[in-house]
């Protein structure tokens, strides 16, 4: 079964937004949380990483269409 070009964007968009996500746990649960600022740190890195996979996810479903694609305006001619 071939896959849908969508179906693919998708996948690879939740893939990016995976990684983040995986990423961002391994470091909250490896970091200490002995004081006060270790644990507003731990927390700070924890909204981060949500905030980011949000953004991400945004990001890829507003540009589904064009990201892997290059686009060249054809119309100019070719500098010297």
């Amino acid at each position: 079964m071939k896959k849908r070009p969508s179906m693919v964007r998708e996948t690879a968009a939740a893939g990016g937004v995976g990684v983040i996500l995986m990423t961002g746990y391994a470091a909250v649960t490896t970091l200490p949380r002995g004081t006060n600022l270790e644990l507003a740190i731990v927390i700070c890195l924890a909204l981060l990483t949500l905030t980011a996979s949000i953004a991400l996810w945004r990001f890829m479903v507003r540009h589904k269409d064009g990201i892997g694609e290059a686009r060249f305006d054809t119309t100019k001619p070719p500098r010297d």
